[in-house]
C-alpha cells in the first residue's frame, strides 16, 4: 500500500485518524490487509465462492443482532395472501436517505 504516492497518503490519513480516534497503541499496518483471524457478520451461505475461503483464518457467525423482541414481530402486511412470496432488503446504512427506494 505505500509503494504508491495515493497509497502511502491513504495510509498516513489512516494513521492520522487512529491518532485522532486515541488508538496511538495500534499499528495501522495491522489493520490494514490480511488479518490473522477475523470474524464475519454473514452466514457463510451468502460468501460467494465460500469453498475456498481459508476457515482457519475467517470464522462465519451469521448476523449479530442481539435480543429485538422488544420491537415485536413481523407481521405479513395485511394486503398480501399467504402465497404471496416477500423479499427483505437490506443495505445497511448507506440507503436510509432514500426513502424512495424502499417504496
Amino acid at each position: 500500500m505505500k509503494r504508491t504516492p495515493r497509497g502511502a497518503a491513504c495510509y498516513d490519513r489512516f494513521a492520522a485518524w487512529l491518532i485522532e480516534h486515541d488508538m496511538t497503541h495500534t499499528d495501522p499496518a495491522r489493520l490494514v490487509g490480511m488479518p490473522e483471524r477475523a470474524i464475519v457478520l454473514i452466514p457463510s451461505a451468502l460468501q460467494p465462492h465460500y469453498d475456498k475461503v481459508d476457515t482457519s483464518v475467517f470464522t462465519f457467525v451469521g448476523a449479530c443482532q442481539g435480543d429485538r423482541a422488544d420491537q415485536g414481530e413481523w407481521r405479513r402486511p395485511a394486503h398480501l395472501d399467504a402465497g404471496t412470496k416477500v423479499v427483505f432488503v437490506s443495505l445497511g446504512s448507506a440507503w436510509t436517505k432514500e426513502p424512495a427506494f424502499y417504496r
